[in-house]
């Protein structure tokens, strides 16, 4: 049972490493055409080519967006209005309307910041 076992683990481990070496390559890929885009996402500490080159990708022109309240709204990061009477809900649900993708690159690029950078991360 030994061998069999141990030829399992070794291929998984080589899959692994071919895997590691594809993300590299493609990452590498990523950062060159980032580098082609003229855009100022670089300068945030925190976010790498990746999640800047998915914002960018996702957002598009960002100007034909009239604020950054209209950017929030077509990535789905508005919340409910919950409102009867003069009561107002304190805790409502996120629409989750939108560009799902966005709103995945907004989420992860804002926990990256929030951990690399100590100024956002309290």
């Amino acid at each position: 049972m030994a061998e069999p076992l141990r030829l399992v683990v070794a291929t998984t481990l080589a899959a692994i490493r071919t895997l590691q070496q594809q993300l590299k390559a493609i990452d590498k890929t990523i950062a060159q055409e980032l580098a082609t885009i003229p855009q100022t996402l670089a300068t945030v500490p925190g976010l790498g080519p990746v999640w800047s080159a998915g914002l960018i990708a996702e957002l598009g022109d960002i100007t034909r967006f009239a604020d950054d309240g209209a950017i929030a709204q077509y990535g789905g990061l508005t919340w409910e209005a919950y409102q009867s009477g003069g009561f107002q809900a304190d805790d409502t649900a996120m629409t989750k309307r939108g560009n799902r993708y966005l709103r995945y690159y907004l989420v992860e690029a804002a926990n990256s910041v929030r951990t690399h950078c100590p100024d956002y991360g309290q």
